[in-house]
Order: C-alpha cells, then sequence, then structure tokens
C-alpha cells in the first residue's frame, strides 16, 4: 500500500503540474499527453486480447486510436450552429470508416478462414471505441469555453479521486462485495466511500479553481455532477476490470510501478469522460 500511495501522488502532483502548464499553452501539453495515453491503452488492451486467445490487429488500431485525439482538436463546433449537425455526424464517422475498411482489408489478408478474422476485427473495433473515443471527448472538453482546462481536470479529479477514496474506504471499512465475479476486492462500502469522494473532489474544485458557470447554482449541483460522473468512474474501472478478468491477468500493464499499466490509470476516465463532457454542455448550454 505504502508504494501504491507514494506513486499515487506523484502521479497526482504531476496530473496538476501538467494541467496548470497547459492552460497557457491551449492545449498542446494534454493533447500530447493524451495521444500517448490512447496509444498505451490500447496497445495494453490488445496484449490482454491476446492473453484470451485473440489476434487483433494492434498496429491498425494504436495507429486509428492515437490520430483520434489530435482529429478531436481541430474538428469545428456547432456552438454557433455551424456547421449543421448532420455535418458534424460526417465529420466524427470519417475515422471509423477508415478504421472499418482497413481491418477489413488487413483481415483479408491475414492466413487462414476469413471467419476466424471476425472475433478479431471486432475486438480492434472496440479497443478504439472503448479507450480512444472517452479520449476524445475529454480533448473536446478542453475546448469548451471559458474554462476548458479547468473542465478537464475537475472530470479527472472526480474520477481518480473517487477511485482513490473507493480504495481506502474499501481497504478499512469493506466487508460485502461489489462484484465478486469481476472484481472479489471492491466492495459496497467502498464504492459509497468513492462515491463521497468524488463528490467532494467536485465541489473542491468548481470552488479553487473558480470555474465560471458551475459555481452560480450553489454546492448541491455540483455535488450530483460529482455524483454522477464518480459512478460512472465506478463502472468504467469496472469494466475494465472484466476485461482483465477475461484475460486472467491482475494488471494492465507494468508501466507504472506498484500502480499497474496505463489503462490501470485511466480506466475510470473511460466512462467518466464521455459522462462529464455531456453533462457540461448540457449545463453550460455550449
Amino acid at each position: 500500500m505504502g508504494k501504491r500511495v507514494i506513486c499515487g501522488a506523484i502521479a497526482l502532483f504531476v496530473a496538476l503540474a501538467l494541467f496548470w502548464v497547459d492552460r497557457f499553452v491551449g492545449g498542446v501539453i494534454l493533447g500530447v499527453l493524451g495521444v500517448l495515453l490512447a496509444a498505451g491503452g490500447l496497445a495494453e488492451l490488445y496484449s490482454l486480447g491476446r492473453r484470451a486467445g485473440l489476434q487483433p490487429f494492434t498496429g491498425i488500431g494504436v495507429l486509428v486510436g492515437g490520430l483520434l485525439l489530435p482529429y478531436a482538436m481541430i474538428m469545428p463546433s456547432s456552438a454557433r450552429g455551424e456547421p449543421s449537425p448532420e455535418t458534424l455526424f460526417g465529420l466524427h464517422l470519417i475515422p471509423f470508416v477508415l478504421l472499418l475498411l482497413m481491418l477489413l482489408f488487413a483481415a483479408s489478408r491475414r492466413a487462414g478462414p476469413l471467419r476466424s478474422q471476425l472475433s478479431n476485427v471486432s475486438y480492434t473495433a472496440f479497443g478504439v471505441l472503448y479507450v480512444a473515443v472517452p479520449l476524445m471527448f475529454l480533448a473536446r472538453t478542453r475546448l469548451l469555453a471559458p474554462d476548458g482546462w479547468g473542465y478537464v481536470l475537475l472530470i479527472v479529479a472526480v474520477a481518480e479521486l473517487g477511485d482513490i477514496g473507493a480504495y481506502f474506504t474499501g481497504k478499512g471499512l469493506g466487508r460485502h462485495q461489489l462484484a465478486p465475479r469481476v472484481s472479489p476486492n471492491k466492495t459496497i462500502e467502498g464504492a459509497i466511500g468513492g462515491l463521497v469522494a468524488s463528490m467532494l473532489a467536485a465541489a473542491l474544485v468548481a470552488w479553487i479553481f473558480r470555474l465560471e458557470g458551475l459555481t452560480q447554482g450553489g454546492i448541491f449541483p455540483i455535488m450530483a455532477f460529482g455524483a454522477l460522473v464518480g459512478i460512472a468512474g465506478q463502472a468504467g474501472d469496472l469494466t475494465a476490470s472484466f476485461i482483465k478478468r477475461c484475460a486472467e491477468a491482475k494488471d494492465s500493464g507494468g508501466v507504472l510501478p506498484a500502480m499497474g499499466g496505463v489503462l490501470d490509470l485511466i480506466d475510470c476516465l473511460l466512462v467518466a469522460g464521455p459522462i462529464g463532457y455531456c453533462i457540461l454542455v448540457a449545463w453550460l448550454r455550449i
């Protein structure tokens, strides 16, 4: 536990420093970090797939997933009515059509029956949808006015501090298992502790960094935001646990000392990111 706490504290300090610096460089730092996280997370996910007996097209998945982040940063917004929703829908479809074509071409050239490649194509596409697309939502969150960097920080703090709160509450008070087949160490008490930590994190970040548009309604809407995003973060954690359980792996990788892999670091954000973005867009009416 000691190493985990120390590494977690260092990671949190580095993240705060990066968020603070990024506000002065227009999202460049978070954009590069997002590409690295997407590529690393996808590589680990496909490695888990190979452990489960699949043969995903790792190169294609990592390439397309990594490019989705800069693509999301340069895509236009419909905030002022242009381009039309239909145009935006088409722009969103472009990378996924290209992904499908690349996967079908690669599968047709791989030796063996084509029927056996269906699961490999599906798992590769799933990886992009599961890892890269949620990080696209965080990239779009960075572009929200007036404090995009702060909104990203808010979502990350709610999800990650909720995960830390669940861990320590479960260690100290956990008695009843939450999902024993997926993750035997997770408890109902830990989930409640994580939810409380997420709500407190939302309130603290919103008020400390004076995020305009979020503090005008008082404390309760912000804490409700923390609760919803916190629940989403815990769902993301359970999803990653399910995938690792299928691959009979404890961690997604060994990149981070005492903490596992990249996927272990961002699993909460893979559900919390899209949920947080959608709530913010509705809340800020952007």
